[in-house]
């Protein structure tokens, strides 16, 4: 039998505020807003996605399966806190990723390859983007352009600050939709390996599809991938993700030990 390994690496907190409200309310009863200015785009967007209900729920699991380019990248059960502080992946191939606020690390028994640390934050914060818009380090500015493939949305561009998170060079661009004010597009680049610059010359799109309701929060069981451009939108596809077996549980610390 081949004895197991452990690959740690450092990872910065991501950072979270953690809510118990059990009701919606408004973002300016809520501490963390009190001393920064109230954006309408995600006061209504975290209002419509009932941000503080899922917080309160304290910890959420589903099965995602992820496919780029008609190959399968990732089939792995998630489950992690709702306030976005800890969670873990587990692959179907046996190896597990945890991140505990503080660390993330690697258990595995096979060779481990240099997407996972990609892997141990990436997926996990699109499931959360929705409840997480106004963590700290978040920096919100107009953006002009609200037509996406020919329909109107609320929008947004989201940067943030130095030191925020594992990339604070990376951007979103919030599509929103204008009746229901659920998010549905969010375009971004990853500077993980590269510069903005290069970044910015393929940004990508994370499509939220197929919103169900899990204990009265809305979620979407389905994202597509896709190319984007300012001016032309979604203009390729180039993956999806299928999102089963959602459902919230009770938080259990020892999910998130290290070995």
């Amino acid at each position: 039998m081949r004895s197991q390994f452990i690959l740690f690496v450092a990872l910065l907190a991501l950072a979270s505020c953690a809510n118990d409200m059990p009701v919606e309310k408004s973002p300016k009863h809520v501490p963390e807003l009190e001393e920064r200015e109230v954006n309408e785009f995600v006061m209504h967007t975290e209002m419509a996605h009932k941000k503080y209900a899922y917080q309160a729920k304290g910890a959420i699991s589903f099965d995602l399966r992820l496919v780029f380019r008609e190959k399968e990248r990732l089939n792995a059960t998630f489950t992690m806190l709702t306030d976005g502080s800890k969670g873990r992946i587990d692959r179907n191939d046996g190896i597990s990723m945890v991140y505990d606020g503080m660390d993330s690390w690697i258990v595995s028994d096979s060779v481990v390859d240099s997407d996972m640390r990609f892997d141990i934050y990436t997926w996990s914060y699109f499931f959360g983007l929705p409840y997480r818009l106004s963590d700290d380090g978040t920096k919100y500015a107009a953006f002009d352009n609200d037509s996406l493939n020919g329909e109107q949305y609320n929008t947004q561009k989201l940067t943030f600050e130095a030191g925020t998170g594992d990339a604070p060079d990376d951007w979103y661009i919030l599509y929103s939709d204008k009746e229901t004010e659920l998010l549905e597009v969010a375009a971004y680049i990853v500077t993980a390996g590269q510069s903005v610059e290069e970044a910015e010359e393929d940004p990508h799109a994370i499509k939220y599809e197929d919103y169900i309701d899990v204990d009265g929060i809305p979620i979407a069981s389905n994202w597509s991938f896709w190319a984007w451009r300012t001016e032309a939108g979604l203009t390729e596809q180039l993956g999806y993700a299928e999102l089963t077996n959602i459902e919230f549980q009770a938080p259990d610390s020892s999910l998130y030990m290290k070995p």
